[in-house]
């Protein structure tokens, strides 16, 4: 139930049921990786829908220039209605006691 309140007049929409297709369902979702110096770890995640997926390193956000992305249509849903599927990945290592992103 979405409420929609003015200054004026107040409406009251009821959304679709398909409206919770519309959100991100992971397929993928990143595992607790431990690292070792010199030896990176791959990060995956999978989504359908999804416009963009973001990883945060040590607490700061990874740039999507460092991720690798695929985009491609989900082949489970109908031909006719493109369901998109997004996996992006990440390769962290730690080199010099400090966590570095590739």
């Amino acid at each position: 139930m979405l409420n929609l309140a003015g200054a004026e007049h107040a409406a009251t929409a009821t959304l679709p049921a398909a409206f919770s297709d519309l959100l991100p369902h992971f397929q993928v979702e990143p595992e607790d990786e431990y690292i070792v110096k010199n030896k990176p770890v791959t990060l995956t995640c999978r989504s359908t829908p999804a416009t963009q997926i973001y990883f945060k390193c040590n607490g700061e956000w990874v740039h999507q220039d460092d991720h690798l992305i695929e985009r491609t249509v989900d082949p489970a849903t109908d031909p006719f209605v493109a369901i998109m599927l997004q996996s992006s990945s990440i390769s962290v290592t730690i080199m010099d006691d400090s966590v570095m992103q590739r």
